[in-house]
């Protein structure tokens, strides 16, 4: 490159060297300053320098050289050197350039394919002259492979429900997501189920292939199962893949236990009629969690009626009871009095409900009795008789009463007057003197009667009295009825 200076004509003042007005030789750019002097590119075939100056400057007068270095391909090692001429003073460089005598280093590094850098040289002429400056490039070429460096990052967040009911089914879903900056790669769920689940494949853990997951992507599972224990459980998820460590992720699912009992005891019996009978009803929560708005009823069967039932309210023949709550595990007992006028098996029921939509139910049956009547009557079927003549007393026995009488009994007396012939009734008889004792009927049922029979003959004349005695379980004394029969 070729810097040419020129001279202008002599002044007293034009450059302050020489004061005399000798002439003094003039540079043409036919004379020596010869080649390119504003604009020369350089290259080494992978970096091309562009360099700009001046056509010529007057001495003592700075100036800027401007070099542009643009990589054609990618290279490395890239530095532009610049020879500082002789006559030419270097003032400074932007950027600053390493002084090495009179050479100007730049050390540009790397340059990408069209990649500019640019180099401003400040000069000053020192001297008249033509001065030639030359600079030369260096470039190393750069072969690039790229690679990329990434890591997977996996996150598993596991959804489900919070509460269920015992026996409801439970859902899940489990979100896996890669958040790194590289594929993850042989991705596999396992599903631990706990013991108070149970999936509908029975089996305690369960595997998903995720396959492989791309930066940024989601995949998700979803899952049922069936609860088969109350409690607290916590179900849990664990993610793995070949090329980052592995991750888990739970989620607590409280399984309540919504159930209550109810329990009643009474009498059995039997019971006389008339005569009061307690029962005592027991409610136990046996879930694991509070029972809200219990209400407890207690319905008894037409012809009882309720004689008390404290803290109950009474409409006709129901008995409610209204709790607030009943805590879990709790237990709380009621007591009810009923009494009957009608023998027979009577059965009152109790329920019980809340708002949790659970309830039970008990029954408790009593049998009452009523009081044996037992009617006696007897007549003679020829009244009066001769000497001699032969009558028949037909004795009715009825048990007219609610219940049922045991061991009845029957003996005729017969007075000196007759003297028995024989007997007939429902069992066998025997005649003992002058009485007839009939076997013992062993139940006679309420509203059931027996008749019997005794036949006499006349053997003396006079008022015969005949005397019919009935025993059995429930009478206290015996029941007795006379017949007169006149004999003559």
């Amino acid at each position: 490159m070729v810097l040419a200076v020129v001279a202008v004509s002599c002044s007293s003042s034009s450059c302050g060297r020489n004061r005399d007005c000798s002439p003094r030789r003039t540079y043409t750019a036919g004379d020596a300053c010869q080649g390119p002097r504003e604009c020369i590119d350089c290259s080494d075939g992978r970096v091309r320098v562009s360099r700009s100056m001046p056509t010529e400057v007057t001495i003592g007068q700075d100036f800027s050289v401007c070099l542009t270095a643009t990589a054609t391909s990618n290279c490395t090692d890239v530095v532009v050197k610049e020879t500082v001429p002789e006559g030419l003073e270097y003032i400074s460089s932007e950027p600053p350039a390493q002084v090495n005598g009179q050479h100007l280093v730049w050390d540009l590094g790397d340059l990408q394919c069209g990649q500019t850098s640019q180099m401003r040289v400040t000069y000053m002429a020192r001297n008249e002259g033509c001065y030639t400056s030359c600079y030369t490039v260096e470039a190393h070429p750069c072969c690039c492979q790229t690679i990329l460096v990434g890591c997977p990052e996996l996150r598993v967040c596991k959804t489900g429900d919070e509460c269920v009911r015992l026996g409801c089914p439970v859902n899940y879903r489990i979100a896996v997501t890669n958040c790194g900056s590289q594929v993850a790669r042989e991705v596999c769920l396992t599903e631990c189920v706990p013991d108070e689940l149970q999936h509908s494949s029975c089996c305690k853990e369960l595997y998903y292939d995720l396959g492989n997951i791309c930066p940024g992507e989601t995949k998700c599972v979803d899952l049922s199962f069936c609860t088969c224990k109350c409690g607290r459980t916590v179900n849990r998820a664990v993610v793995q893949s070949c090329n980052c460590p592995p991750v888990t992720a739970t989620a607590t699912t409280m399984i309540q236990a919504c159930c209550i009992t109810l329990n009643k005891e009474g009498p059995a019996g039997p019971l006389v009629v008339g005569k009061d009978a307690e029962y005592t009803i027991t409610a136990h929560n046996e879930g694991n969690i509070a029972l809200n708005n219990v209400e407890v009823v207690d319905t008894v069967p037409p012809g009882a009626r309720i004689k008390s039932a404290p803290g109950a309210q009474i409409y006709g023949n129901r008995a409610v009871w209204k709790i607030n709550s009943i805590g879990a595990d709790e237990t709380m007992t009621f007591k009810l009095t009923m009494s009957t006028c009608t023998p027979g098996c009577l059965c009152n029921q109790a329920t019980v409900s809340c708002c949790e939509e659970v309830g039970d139910c008990a029954e408790a049956c009593t049998r009452w009795v009523g009081v044996a009547g037992l009617w006696l009557a007897v007549k003679a079927t020829n009244n009066p008789i001769c000497l001699g003549q032969e009558t028949t007393y037909e004795i009715c026995v009825q048990n007219q009463g609610f219940a049922d009488d045991q061991n009845v009994q029957l003996a005729v007396d017969l007075p000196v007057e007759l003297q028995p012939i024989c007997a007939g009734g429902p069992g066998d008889y025997k005649i003992q003197g002058n009485t007839v004792v009939f076997k013992p009927i062993k139940t006679l049922h309420a509203g059931q009667t027996e008749t019997f029979c005794v036949k006499v003959k006349a053997v003396k004349q006079g008022d015969a009295r005949v005397k019919a005695r009935l025993r059995s379980d429930l009478l206290k004394t015996p029941v007795t009825n006379e017949e007169s029969t006149v004999v003559y």
